[in-house]
């Protein structure tokens, strides 16, 4: 009589290459997730820093455009001018934010203005007068270029510079000579 065994467990070292298999493959992929992960938030981070810089940099060329060309006044970091109601607005760099108007932050607080210039790269319009007497203002207008480094406080190595030029639209009228 043979007697015939029925195998039907698996034994303790079998057991054990499987668990070390399963979580040799576990680890890889919890690895690449969780790198893939943290680039998406990286890149994500990116996209913030890049539409706030944008934010910045329409808002302040909005009031540029609008400006009185002939009331800009520029030093390093800061900028100045008259709007056309005649309401002073200012741009400055401080704490690494950029501020308007002494206490309205226009950037977040997740990313750090590590540089702010302003720079006026053309003179002020010069006073003429045509024919009839009648005064205008003459020459090229006044712009203003602006560059920006701005960086993710959460990725401080993720940084962007940054660079616009605004040409005011505006100028201050001058009163007409009294008529005869």
């Amino acid at each position: 009589m043979i007697i015939q065994r029925n195998n039907k467990g698996m034994t303790l070292v079998e057991l054990l290459v499987a668990m070390s298999v399963f979580m040799l493959v576990l680890g890889l992929v919890g690895g690449i997730y969780v790198n893939y992960v943290g680039k998406q938030k990286q890149q994500l981070s990116q996209q913030f820093l890049q539409q706030d810089l944008q934010n910045f940099f329409d808002t302040i060329e909005r009031d540029v455009r609008t400006s009185y060309g002939d009331t800009l006044s520029v030093v390093g970091s800061w900028i100045d001018f008259y709007n056309q109601e005649q309401k002073r607005s200012d741009y400055f760099l401080v704490s690494n934010a950029i501020n308007h108007n002494f206490t309205k932050k226009i950037t977040s607080t997740k990313i750090s203005i590590n540089k702010l210039n302003f720079t006026l790269s053309s003179p002020a319009p010069t006073p003429a007068s045509d024919s009839t007497g009648k005064m205008y203002l003459s020459g090229s207008p006044m712009r203003v270029t602006i560059s920006a480094r701005a960086c993710l406080l959460d990725f401080p190595t993720d940084c962007i510079d940054a660079q616009t030029t605004v040409t005011s639209r505006q100028t201050n009228p001058f009163p007409s000579s009294p008529s005869p």
